[in-house]
């Protein structure tokens, strides 16, 4: 009879009482908002399963600032910083480069002796230049001097082809075809 949080819990005899059934409606809705209040409490205990706030609350715990209307930007960022760890060997930093840059959009160089590391990103990730550099700070040992420079010159990778076939093929620089960039130039 009674499917309620509160009634199941009456006795038999007082079930059918007119203000017990009234006792039972108000009493099932506040149980039910303290049973959404503990899903909630659950849900946002874990990362990938946390509302909005309960996102917010652990970045702020994790010194994250800025401001988020999207959830799920916020948790991906979560999630970097939470399964991030600094590298321990020059590998582990190139590795962790590869997953962060890509393979092909940095060069990366060591140089021991001069106590430097050289980075050169490509033009195509030079937004991520600047949390990189922040990042990198972090990672690698108080004594190496850290350049991340962007990689401006594309000479070395058109040297190969001749002018036709540069014509013939569109490229992009900066997500422009050469067209458009030779038509807003001289128009």
């Amino acid at each position: 009879m009674y499917k309620t949080r509160y009634g199941k819990y009456l006795p038999v005899l007082v079930r059918d009482f007119r203000e017990f059934r009234q006792i039972d409606t108000v009493e099932s809705l506040i149980l039910d908002e303290e049973a959404q209040a503990m899903r909630i409490l659950e849900n946002n205990q874990w990362i990938a399963t946390a509302h909005l706030d309960g996102l917010l609350r652990r970045a702020e715990m994790m010194d994250i600032r800025g401001t988020w209307s999207d959830t799920e930007a916020l948790r991906g960022l979560i999630l970097y910083y939470w399964q991030n760890h600094s590298p321990y060997t020059y590998r582990h930093l190139l590795e962790w480069m590869n997953r962060y840059c890509g393979e092909d959009n940095y060069k990366a160089d060591l140089n021991l002796g001069a106590y430097r590391l050289r980075i050169m990103l490509e033009l195509c990730i030079k937004d991520k230049g600047l949390f990189l550099q922040q990042r990198l700070r972090k990672m690698i040992p108080a004594n190496i001097y850290l350049d991340v420079d962007l990689n401006f010159n594309t000479h070395r990778k058109l040297k190969p082809y001749m002018h036709g076939q540069l014509r013939a093929c569109p490229i992009l620089y900066g997500g422009m075809r050469s067209e458009d960039l030779s038509q807003k130039m001289f128009n």
